[in-house]
């Protein structure tokens, strides 16, 4: 993680308080923490799915731990953190079988 990462202690915390996190970094150094989304947050993004700035925006604010405020506003890193949307959301495979 780049400047100012919180320490073991502190990542230990915010897992017990938020469960999964995950770590998101900007190219420029900047960097978020963010939880995994629930379920309210989930239909949020998938209702703004026509919109993937509006969606993902959705996930950051609504996921939020702690980071530099810009991933909240800056369309460039909304759109950067976009990529990871589908990690994040974790689908777990499954099948089908006809009976």
């Amino acid at each position: 993680m780049a400047e100012n990462q919180p320490s073991e202690e502190q990542i230990a915390e915010w897992k017990r308080t938020y469960g999964e996190l995950s770590l998101i970094e900007h190219e420029d150094g900047t960097w978020c923490i963010i939880s995994k989304p629930n379920r309210i947050t989930l239909d949020a993004f998938f209702a703004n799915s026509k919109n993937m700035i509006k969606a993902v925006e959705t996930v950051i604010k609504n996921c939020w731990v702690v980071g530099d405020e810009s991933f909240k506003t800056d369309v460039h890193k909304i759109l950067s953190a976009a990529e990871h949307i589908e990690a994040l959301i974790d689908v777990k495979k499954s099948s089908l079988k006809k009976l």
